[in-house]
């Protein structure tokens, strides 16, 4: 009786559609990777804390051990992507304090989406730095994102290559560092109108902390011969 009580107790509810599915699948497979390793995968205990049934994970996900990875690097993947879904602002003769406003813009919606996905920021920042092929997606993400940071910031602030690429990668750096302090509040009953505020409080830092990133290399350069 008691190991029957136990097994309810672990079980989560199942969630309503076929894309929450997907989600909690991943999310707990991934969780269970991180605890217990590659060779101790267990369907049965990651199907009852995702709350998908057997059933269904071999009908849309697959039977083996290597069809579950691949779905999660996929699925994490294509989840990471949409922090990359705003539009380009590399626009030849766009003003500094036009790009800083859309760039600021960029990271509130980037924030916002790490509230409504609130599985999706932790683990970026825990297998960011990891060698494994979850960490696949992120570098792909981050080397994207660096790559058409460092073509705006050429664009629109006049900096030679190597410069912008250094500063875009400093970019990203600053971008998630907001994004993780900002993360706690994901997790609390805060409301939209609480959580609004606080991100316009960080979003005006990042751009603040921008402005003096960009000044001392304006600074810099002024100064050489």
């Amino acid at each position: 009786m008691k190991s029957r009580t136990k097994t309810t107790q672990e079980q989560t509810a199942s969630p309503a559609s076929k894309q929450e599915r997907f989600d909690a699948f991943a999310v707990a497979t991934l969780r269970w990777i991180e605890a217990h390793g590659l060779a101790r995968m267990n369907l049965t205990q990651i199907s009852k804390r995702s709350g998908v049934s057997r059933a269904w994970i071999y009908k849309y996900i697959g039977s083996s051990q290597n069809d579950w990875i691949l779905h999660d690097v996929r699925h994490f993947g294509a989840a990471l992507g949409r922090f990359d879904s705003e539009p380009q602002y590399g626009i030849k003769g766009l003003s500094r304090d036009e790009w800083l406003a859309n760039s600021r813009h960029s990271w509130m919606a980037m924030a916002r989406l790490g509230r409504q996905v609130a599985w999706l920021l932790p683990l970026y920042f825990q297998y960011r730095n990891r060698k494994s092929g979850i960490a696949e997606p992120i570098r792909e993400l981050e080397a994207r994102v660096d790559a058409r940071h460092a073509r705006e910031l050429a664009q629109v602030f006049g900096l030679d290559r190597p410069t912008a690429r250094s500063m875009a990668e400093l970019l990203t750096g600053l971008r998630s560092s907001l994004a993780l302090y900002v993360q706690p509040a994901f997790e609390t009953s805060m409301s939209d109108a609480e959580f609004e505020k606080l991100l316009a409080e960080r979003a005006d830092q990042y751009v603040a902390l921008v402005t003096g990133l960009v000044g001392s290399v304006d600074s810099r350069e002024a100064l050489r011969p």
